[in-house]
Parts: C-alpha cells; structure tokens; sequence
C-alpha cells in the first residue's frame, strides 16, 4: 500500500518519516506551481491567438483590396481596348 500511494503521488524519493499531511501539502505546492505555468502559457497562447488573428485579417483586408485594384486594371484595360 505504501509503494502505491508512493507512485501515485509521485513521492518515491521522499523520506517516509513524513506525515501524511505534510506530503500532500508539498504534492498540493507543487501542482500549484504548475497550475501558474500553465496558466501563464495559456495568457501568451491566448495573446498570439489574438495577435494572428489580426494578422489574418489585415491579409483578408490586403488581398480583397489588392482584388480590386486588379478588377480596376482590368476594366481600364479593357476600356482602352
């Protein structure tokens, strides 16, 4: 039982002397820690989410007026014909 809550934990290298709730107090310290890692990945994920995003758009923008200046060539070319 003892091996179990060990690799369950992930406490394998801790001294067993500790008591119960002092080991899942530092498993709690630890996974908070990760918790603000991936919170804070997730703020920079989010932020280039929002930065490509804009991106797009402007080349959205771009490409429809670049579209229209070629249909605007186009008619003058013809028009000259």
């Amino acid at each position: 039982l003892e091996d179990f809550r060990e690799s369950q934990l992930g406490l394998g290298h801790r001294p067993l002397h500790l008591h119960p709730a002092a080991i899942i107090e530092e498993r709690l310290a630890v996974q908070h820690g990760e918790i603000q890692g991936l919170l804070g990945d997730n703020q920079r994920f989010a932020a280039t989410h929002v930065a490509l995003k804009q991106e797009l758009e402007a080349a959205q923008h771009e490409l429809q007026r670049m579209a229209h200046f070629k249909d605007s060539l186009r008619a003058d070319t013809e028009v000259r014909m």
